[in-house]
């Protein structure tokens, strides 16, 4: 698979690969660049571009979380290199490289991301699995919109809800259980590959082909939708939280207004809080 755990004696790692017909330059300015990050990762991102500099990404409101990190190589077009502060390491006691080599053979263009320097150690199995769910979908994103939406803009409609406060934990079974969001079968029947089809209204529909299936630690579902123009339908959750979103590109405000308040509609019952 294309995102894979790599354990190395007492430390695990997250490996993702992936070949691109577009050229270094055009993957170097994808990851590099923050008005292109916005298209694949997070809502917003700074990029101060040299070593020593910071990289910052952020996805509030959807998630109140920003991922804040200093340049530790940068090497256009060919490697890019980030990791905490030293303030950050003596605050949470994790110490990692997140690491992006690009190179190029047989006239494609291979990435590789290398997120190392977590130990087996059992304390910090739910940060590990955290990590590579994120990087299990973002990466799987990344290739998305390099390979069929490179400088379109993309449109994140979304629906969260926040368990913490009513002793609810793993939300997603609310979802993953439901018989009322596809059409056919529940989250749990699926296995990637699989066509989904989700009715938002008699003359609205999401529908595409399931790509990611992740039960347990970080759960997840994510698919194609193929009669939105090729955009991305995600499901994710973390202990206290679920939340849903489609990845739209170049869809006017109107439209996506539009199907917006029928997505958050579709998921209301499923991820409605208790009384």
């Amino acid at each position: 698979m294309p995102v894979r755990k790599q354990i190395d004696g007492n430390t695990r790692s997250i490996v993702g690969e992936f070949e691109f017909d577009e050229t270094p330059e055009q993957v170097w300015n994808a990851i590099t660049n923050p008005d292109e990050i916005a298209k694949w990762f997070s809502l917003r991102a700074r990029v101060e571009g040299k070593v020593g500099g910071a990289i910052q990404f952020d996805w509030k409101p959807l998630f109140d979380f920003e991922w804040i990190d200093r340049i530790t190589v940068w090497e256009p077009n060919k490697r890019l290199a980030f990791a905490p502060t030293a303030e950050t390491v003596a605050r949470e006691g994790l110490d990692y490289i997140c690491d992006f080599v690009i190179t190029t053979a047989g006239g494609k263009t291979k990435l590789t991301m290398v997120h190392s320097g977590f130990t087996t150690e059992a304390k910090w199995d739910e940060e590990f699995e955290s990590y590579f769910g994120g990087w299990n979908y973002e990466l799987f994103s990344l290739e998305h919109y390099v390979k069929n939406h490179l400088g379109e803009n993309r449109r994140i409609l979304w629906v969260s809800l926040n368990y913490a406060e009513h002793n609810i934990e793993n939300p997603y079974n609310r979802i993953a259980d439901s018989k009322e969001i596809f059409t056919e079968k529940s989250i749990r029947e699926f296995k990637p590959g699989d066509r989904y089809r989700m009715n938002l209204c008699p003359n609205e529909h999401v529908e595409g082909i399931v790509m990611q299936l992740e039960p347990g630690g970080h759960d997840q579902f994510a698919g194609t939708i193929d009669n939105m123009n090729n955009g991305l339908f995600r499901i994710g959750a973390g202990k206290r939280f679920c939340f849903a979103w489609l990845a739209l590109y170049n869809q006017t405000d109107e439209r996506a207004a539009h199907l917006e308040k029928l997505f958050q509609e579709k998921f209301k019952n499923s991820l409605t809080l208790p009384a």
